[in-house]
């Protein structure tokens, strides 16, 4: 979305992230312009300080036999 590059750059600046972790935050910034407010991860730390995000653990995944 067209939104969605200027959110994450804000985004970027206001918590300082440099490296990998930037792309945490442009899932962020894309959940935040398509309207999703809940993430599923077991990265939390990255997204649990984010407005309008609620962020869950997910149950332990299960392998298929």
């Amino acid at each position: 979305p067209e939104g969605t590059a200027p959110r994450w750059l804000d985004l970027v600046q206001r918590r300082g992230v440099t490296g990998p972790d930037v792309f945490d935050l442009q899932i962020a910034a894309t959940m935040g312009e398509q309207g999703i407010g809940e993430i599923a991860t077991f990265n939390i730390d990255d997204f649990i300080d984010l407005d309008g995000i609620a962020v869950f653990v997910p149950p332990e995944t299960i392998e298929s036999s």
